[in-house]
């Protein structure tokens, strides 16, 4: 997979899905025994919008690459945008509503106990462990758990309690509580937790007042983390960042088509310019 490579259209008809079509790995484990039973427990919910569908296919590539046994649903917020690519298929939303309205009319359309919530731009970086997910997954149902994030905890965090010796209850009074990264959500939680103006930044600075009485828990150390994932994403501000092209780059990805300009660290108007035009290109 690399190179140009034809792109999803906004259709009402399903239309194939460009280069995402990935061989399998072999599997290197049996299945767990209750996967039947688990299997309808939780969607891998991936937030997107039409606007980023350039972020799709390296995005896929890593999560196939990373995850060839993933044995559960796969749903990609998308506005206009279709797609039928086997276990991985759209849900759309209409208009583009911002982050926190697409993704509270995506969670409506779910009828799954819990998601796999993660972003178009957090490209996975090393194997999951189907076994281990199956495990955090039965922890979450069994206890009620609210909200497991895969970003880890520094193990000095003030009030941060450890369960077992993979993760523990984030402190009720953590600034940090929630954030827009990787994470095992209840399905509920999260839906009573969003607002419709909400963006993941916003999210991230107000979400943690929302959910000071709710079991919140994080993983301890990020090598022992089942999901492991680009830190600080492929995409900042709508821009690419070095390290999400760098990564492509390793695996012979383009951004295909190439309308989205390169992130600048400065804050600039060299900077806005670039933005604004991403956004002209797209518009094209």
């Amino acid at each position: 997979m690399g190179g140009r490579a034809s792109q999803p259209r906004p259709s009402g008809k399903h239309s194939r899905f460009p280069a995402i079509a990935l061989v399998f790995l072999t599997m290197s484990q049996a299945n767990p025994p209750d996967l039947a039973q688990l299997r309808p427990s939780v969607t891998i919910l991936v937030t997107s919008c039409d606007w980023f569908y350039d972020v799709w296919v390296p995005f896929f590539y890593f999560f196939k690459q990373h995850w060839p046994d993933n044995p559960f649903a796969v749903r990609l917020i998308t506005n206009r945008f279709r797609l039928d690519e086997g276990d991985v298929r759209e849900l759309p939303v209409g208009e583009d509503k911002g982050w926190g309205g697409n993704l509270m009319a995506a969670l409506g359309q779910i009828n799954t106990d819990y998601v796999l919530y993660v972003q178009e731009d957090q490209f996975f970086t090393r194997p999951v462990d189907t076994a281990e997910f199956c495990n955090d997954l039965r922890y979450c149902r069994a206890h009620g758990t609210d909200y497991l994030a895969y970003r880890a905890s520094p193990e000095d965090e003030p009030g941060f309690k450890p369960v077992n010796d993979r993760f523990g209850v984030i402190a009720a009074d953590s600034p940090h509580r929630v954030k827009a990264d990787p994470a095992l959500w209840k399905r509920t939680t999260l839906l009573q937790m969003l607002r419709v103006d909400d963006s993941p930044w916003h999210f991230l600075n107000t979400g943690s007042e929302r959910c000071r009485e709710l079991q919140f828990l994080r993983y301890r150390r990020q090598t022992l983390s089942t999901v492991d994932y680009l830190a600080g994403s492929a995409i900042r501000r709508d821009l690419w960042r070095k390290e999400g092209l760098a990564m492509m780059q390793a695996h012979g990805l383009k951004p295909s088509p190439s309308y989205r300009g390169t992130h600048i660290k400065m804050k600039s108007l060299l900077s806005q310019l670039r933005r604004a035009l991403t956004r002209r290109r797209f518009r094209a």
